[in-house]
């Protein structure tokens, strides 16, 4: 799964949802993302930067329109 920045998604093991901040990109090509820091919605507070997850434990959440 291709994930960027700004993407809502929901971590599959706990169900928690947040925004992705960045994505890691797996070597030894970085073209395919590895990881992402998302803030958690539950999280969030002036400190908090986000958490690593790999991107197999993440799915996107489709946007509403």
């Amino acid at each position: 799964m291709q994930i960027q920045s700004s993407d809502r998604v929901r971590v599959t093991a706990t169900g928690r949802v947040g925004t992705v901040a960045y994505v890691r990109f797996a070597a030894p090509d970085f073209r395919t993302v590895e990881a992402a820091s998302v803030r958690l919605d539950d999280k969030w507070n002036h400190r908090y930067e986000g958490t690593v997850f790999p991107v197999a434990e993440l799915e996107r959440i489709p946007e509403e329109n």
